[in-house]
C-alpha cells in the first residue's frame, strides 16, 4: 500500500519556511490550519505543513513509500488512533468522527497513488505539489551512470 511519510529530504529548500519535527519515515495526515493567518508561508506554518500520526508534530516535506504489508485497514486503523490521539474524537459524535477518519484516510491513500514510490511532496494551503520527483531523479541517475556525468 502506497502511504504518506515524514522525510528530511529537500529540507532546507525553503530556508527557515522549511521544518521536519517528525520523525523520518513517520505516517503522516493532514494538519489541522489555525485562522490566524491566511497566507501558506505564514508564521504559523499549519497552511505549508502535514502532521505525524504517532507523534503529531509537523513537517513540510513528506514523500511517498510503498508498504507492502500494510493494509487499507490497518490505515485506517492508523488514521483513526491519530485522530483520537490528537483529541479530535471529544469534538465530534461517534458517527461523524468515523466519517472525518474514512475520509481523511480515503483523499491521503488517493493522494499517495497519485505519485510514484520516491515522490517528495510539499503543501501550500489546499495545494499540494512536487517538491522532488522520484522518477526524474531515477532518470538522472541513471544518465550518469550510463554516460558518466
Amino acid at each position: 500500500m502506497k502511504v504518506l511519510v515524514s522525510t528530511k529530504e529537500t529540507q532546507g529548500d525553503w530556508g527557515r519556511r522549511d521544518f521536519c519535527c517528525v520523525p523520518e519515515g513517520e505516517l503522516v495526515t493532514f494538519a489541522m490550519e489555525c485562522d490566524s493567518d491566511d497566507r501558506w508561508d505564514g508564521r504559523c506554518g499549519c497552511r505549508r505543513s502535514m502532521v505525524g500520526m504517532e507523534c503529531l508534530r509537523a513537517t513540510t516535506s513528506f514523500k511517498i513509500e510503498d508498504q507492502p504489508d500494510m493494509t487499507p485497514g490497518e490505515f485506517l486503523s492508523e488514521v483513526r488512533k491519530s485522530f483520537k490521539k490528537a483529541g479530535w474524537a471529544k469534538y465530534h459524535t461517534p458517527e461523524e468522527a468515523t466519517a472525518i477518519i474514512r475520509e481523511d484516510a480515503q483523499r491521503l491513500t488517493r493522494l499517495a497513488c497519485l505519485y510514484p514510490t520516491g515522490t517528495v511532496l510539499g503543501k501550500r494551503g489546499s495545494r499540494i505539489f512536487v517538491r522532488k520527483n522520484a522518477a526524474t531523479e531515477a532518470f538522472r541517475v541513471l544518465t550518469n551512470k550510463m554516460f558518466g556525468g
